[in-house]
C-alpha cells in the first residue's frame, strides 16, 4: 500500500485543525467559473456590439487555458502535500 493511500485511511481527528486543502480546491474551481463566464460575456459583448475581434480577443482563450494549468498544477500540489502531511502523521 502506498504512503498516500496509507494516509488517505486518517480518522477525522487525526488531521491538524489547519487543514485547508479543500477550501483551496473549492476556491480554484470558483475562480475557473468565474473566468470562463467572464471570458464567454466578453465574445457575447463584442458579438451583440458587433465590434470586431482585436488581437486581445484572439489571446483571450489561449491565457484562459494556461489559467486553467496553473490551476490544475497548484490543486496537485496541494494534494501532494496534504498527502505528504498525512504519511507524515501516521508514520508511514
Amino acid at each position: 500500500m502506498s504512503r498516500c493511500a496509507k494516509a488517505a485511511t486518517l480518522p477525522p481527528d487525526a488531521i491538524p485543525n489547519d487543514f485547508i486543502g479543500n477550501e483551496f480546491v473549492h476556491t480554484a474551481i470558483a475562480f475557473a467559473v468565474v473566468e470562463t463566464c467572464l471570458v464567454a460575456l466578453r465574445y457575447y459583448a463584442r458579438y451583440i456590439g458587433q465590434a470586431p475581434l482585436g488581437v486581445d480577443d484572439i489571446l483571450l482563450p489561449f491565457a484562459l487555458l494556461f489559467s486553467y494549468g496553473q490551476q490544475g498544477i497548484s490543486i496537485g500540489k496541494e494534494a501532494t502535500t496534504v498527502c505528504a502531511d498525512r504519511a507524515v502523521l501516521t508514520g508511514a
